[in-house]
């Protein structure tokens, strides 16, 4: 069934596009601090392991919701490894890393995002709200995550 939002079509098949690359680096930055909440050693273990946790929980929120707006512009959000594998521009980790190169690996992720998703923003179509505001949400979470996480190395 054809989706009739009151969109033009050729920018709602942007828009999910961006989404889909959107969705897919934040899976991969959801399985990264997932990774570091698992595997932080050291002194600030316990702030950091907590710190972590919060982060996870956020952006698994987060996928949620880029992936139901995919669906609500009427495509087939993806949702397999070898899907968001293709449609990230987001790096692997090395193994082994200290607290601080975490820190800084997440920083980066996360500047990263809230630039490319600003990119995004200008290829929306101007009535779809919805987009815009999911966007410009998920912008000020990665700016003020990145933030804290400045505030970590300083």
């Amino acid at each position: 069934m054809e989706i009739q939002l009151g969109l033009d079509k050729t920018k709602i098949r942007n828009t999910a596009d961006h989404l889909e690359v959107v969705l897919a680096d934040t899976f991969i930055l959801y399985t990264k601090t997932l990774n570091f909440h698992w595997n932080i050693v050291g002194p600030d273990f316990a702030g950091l392991h907590a710190f972590f946790e919060e982060q996870y929980k956020t952006l698994a929120l987060s996928v949620d919701k880029i992936a139901e707006r995919i669906r609500t512009l009427g495509f087939k959000a993806p949702g397999t490894l070898v899907e968001f594998l293709h449609l990230t521009t987001l790096r692997e980790v090395k193994e082994d890393m200290n607290d601080a190169e975490m820190i800084q690996n997440l920083l980066d992720d996360h500047e990263r995002l809230a630039s490319h998703i600003r990119k995004g923003l200008h290829e929306l179509d101007d009535l779809d709200v919805g987009s815009r505001g999911l966007l410009e949400g998920l912008i000020a979470s990665h700016e003020k995550t990145a933030w804290m996480l400045r505030s970590h190395l300083l």
